[in-house]
C-alpha cells in the first residue's frame, strides 16, 4: 500500500514538475526511491508466502509423525532406564510464571520398563510422569476424540531407545477405544540443572536377567551364612575366654570392667558369693565405651553384685 501510495503522489508531482517547480536529477532520484520500495515489497510478500507455505508443509508433516502404537514389553525381554538425576520439567514456557501444579517430574532411580511406544520405526521406554502433589501422583487428564468420545489418557515420558535422550513431548496412552491415546501430547521444558540425555537404557533376556539375579541371591546367602558363622565363632570364643579368665576375676582385687552402651565401669572384686559364685564388684571408674578413654570426673563408689561373665580383665 506505502509504494502505491508513492506512485500516486509521484503522478501529482509530476504534474507539477512539468510547471518547472522540480528540475531533472531530483525527478530521477525520486523515481529511484519508488522502484526500490516497490520491490521491497514484493521481496516481503514472497517469503511471506513462502513461510505460509513451509509452515503449512510442517504442520502435515508433524500430524504423521505424531502418531504411533504403545505395546507392552516383550517377556522375553527386560528393558531398565537408570535415572540417577531423577527429571524436573515445566508444562509451560519457563518465562511464564507456574503453579505447583506445573511441576512434573520423575523420580531418581532405575525403572523396568512396562510399555514402550513405536513411533516412525523409532522405539521409546515409556516411564510415567508424575506431578509433585500427593493427591495426584499420577498425571491422567480427561481427552474427547472428534467423535466425541471421552475417557482418560495418561502421560509418559518417553525415552529413545537407540539415542537414549528424553523426547520434549509427553506420550499419551488409553485404556479405553477412544481415538484418543498412541500419540505425542504435552510440550515441557526441562527445569534447570536437569539434561534429555541423563538416562541409561539397558535391555536384556529376561532369561539372563533371572540368572544374574538368582546369582545375586545365592552371594546374599552365602554372605548371610558366612556372617552368622562368624558371629557364632565370635561369641564361642568369647564364651571361652569368660570361662578361663573366671578364676582371675574371683580373685580378691582383681581389677574388672564392664562396657555399656555409652558409659562403660572399672572396679576392684571384692567379695565372692560361695553360693552362686557371683563377685561383688567395687566400682570406682567410669569411661567411654567407644573409646575406651576414661573420664576426668570421678563417680561416687558403689558397689554392684553381678556374674563374672558379665565383666572382662583390665587395667586402669
Amino acid at each position: 500500500m506505502d509504494a502505491i501510495s508513492d506512485f500516486c503522489i509521484y503522478k501529482n508531482r509530476i504534474r507539477w514538475i512539468q510547471g518547472g517547480a522540480l528540475e531533472r536529477p531530483q525527478r530521477i532520484d525520486y523515481m529511484e526511491g519508488i522502484l526500490m520500495k516497490g520491490k521491497a515489497l514484493l521481496r516481503t510478500s514472497i517469503v511471506a508466502i513462502a513461510a505460509i507455505g513451509l509452515a503449512g508443509a510442517s504442520a502435515a508433516d508433524a500430524r504423521s509423525k505424531s502418531r504411533g502404537e504403545t505395546v507392552l514389553v516383550d517377556p522375553a525381554v527386560v528393558i531398565t532406564v537408570d535415572a540417577p538425576k531423577g527429571v524436573s520439567a515445566y508444562i509451560s514456557h519457563p518465562l511464564i510464571p507456574v503453579t505447583f501444579s506445573g511441576l512434573w517430574y520423575i523420580a531418581p532411580g532405575s525403572y523396568t520398563i512396562r510399555r514402550e511406544a513405536h513411533v516412525d520405526g523409532r522405539r521409546f521406554a515409556l516411564i510415567p510422569w508424575a506431578r509433585r502433589q500427593p493427591d495426584a501422583r499420577l498425571i491422567l487428564e480427561e481427552k474427547k476424540d472428534t467423535a466425541g468420545c471421552r475417557a482418560n489418557v495418561q502421560h509418559f515420558a518417553a525415552i529413545d531407545m537407540d539415542t537414549q535422550e528424553l523426547h520434549d513431548r509427553t506420550w499419551i496412552f488409553t485404556r479405553s477405544d477412544c481415538d484418543i491415546g498412541d500419540r505425542w501430547d504435552q510440550r515441557f521444558w526441562l527445569a534447570p540443572g536437569y539434561s534429555a540425555d541423563g538416562f541409561q537404557v539397558r535391555q536384556e533376556s529376561a532369561s539372563a536377567v533371572a540368572e544374574r539375579r538368582a546369582a545375586g541371591q545365592r552371594a546374599a546367602q552365602l554372605a548371610e551364612q558366612r556372617e552368622h558363622e562368624a558371629k557364632r565363632e565370635e561369641r564361642r570364643q568369647h564364651e571361652e575366654l569368660m570361662q578361663a579368665e573366671a578364676p582371675a576375676k574371683r580373685q580378691i582385687g582383681a581389677t574388672v570392667c564392664q562396657k555399656g552402651n555409652v558409659t562403660g565401669y572399672a572396679g576392684y572384686t571384692e567379695q565372692v558369693s560361695p553360693d552362686t559364685g557371683r563377685i561383688r564388684v567395687r566400682i570406682v571408674r567410669h569411661f567411654e565405651s567407644s573409646t575406651g578413654r576414661f573420664l576426668m570426673t570421678r563417680p561416687p563408689e558403689e558397689n554392684v553384685w553381678d556374674d563374672p561373665d558379665n565383666w572382662y580383665l583390665c587395667d586402669f
